[in-house]
């Protein structure tokens, strides 16, 4: 009996661990594609970095305001998938040896949440805002001032996922490949240089970034993925052991 609960606890953990993988991709390519969008409006750009001032970004969302809302729209949901990945994940590793993990999961779960309230703010305020800017212009900045909060909120979060990523890469029983981790370093190092020294922008740094994570939903979703045979849920736990 005890070894049949442990059996059913470790198939629930790994629909799991699959289901917050393939939400984790879902939700990193939406945001890739709609970072892809505000660059295609010159909203954002991949090779030089774009601040405006409130009066700037006003007069740019009332010109673009059809074209930016379902891009920012398609965020919110990219985020809320996220969010409920981190959960799912967050599930199953509460009950193994992942402290860490389990930590670094709920701090992503309330990081993607503030961005996914961010887009909803934008998303739901700024269109009646931004009918009466010319009049009363103090709501717009309110308005946009709740948003960049929540959104610089969040954004630190995103990075998360890549420590699980070495982490388990790097371990000696990880369920990353570590060829996987390597390379994803290697990425992000480079582009981050490159950031730095201003040949791209913070734009293209958080698209390697958040493809990093869809590798990772990978790893989640796909344990067969890796090249050593272990589930991501194997701390949690185990089939059978000799005591059973």
């Amino acid at each position: 009996m005890q070894k049949e609960q442990k059996v059913q606890r470790t198939a629930n953990n790994s629909v799991e661990s699959k289901l917050g993988g393939l939400l984790l991709i879902t939700g990193s390519l939406l945001t890739v594609i709609c970072i892809s969008l505000e660059v295609s409006v010159e909203w954002w750009s991949f090779w030089y970095e774009i601040q405006r001032t409130d009066y700037e970004a006003g007069a740019f969302l009332y010109e673009h305001w059809a074209v930016m809302s379902p891009i920012w729209a398609l965020s919110l949901l990219g985020n809320v998938l996220l969010a409920t990945a981190s959960l799912l994940l967050l599930k199953n590793t509460g009950s193994g040896n992942y402290g860490a993990v389990s930590i670094g999961w709920a701090i992503y779960f309330l990081g993607t949440l503030a961005l996914a309230l961010s887009f909803a703010v934008s998303v739901g305020g700024y269109h009646p805002a931004l009918a009466v800017i010319n009049e009363q212009p103090a709501l717009f900045e309110t308005i946009r001032g709740v948003a960049l909060f929540l959104f610089n909120l969040g954004m630190p979060t995103l990075f998360i996922p890549l420590a699980v990523l070495f982490q388990q890469g790097f371990a000696r029983d990880g369920f990353v490949p570590r060829y996987l981790a390597i390379v994803a370093g290697v990425l992000i190092v480079a582009v981050l240089l490159l950031t730095v020294v201003g040949w791209t922008s913070s734009a293209a740094f958080a698209v390697v970034v958040i493809l990093a994570t869809a590798l990772l939903g990978i790893a989640y979703s796909r344990p067969i993925f890796a090249s050593r045979d272990v589930m991501p849920v194997a701390c949690a736990w185990p089939v059978a052991d000799a005591e059973s």
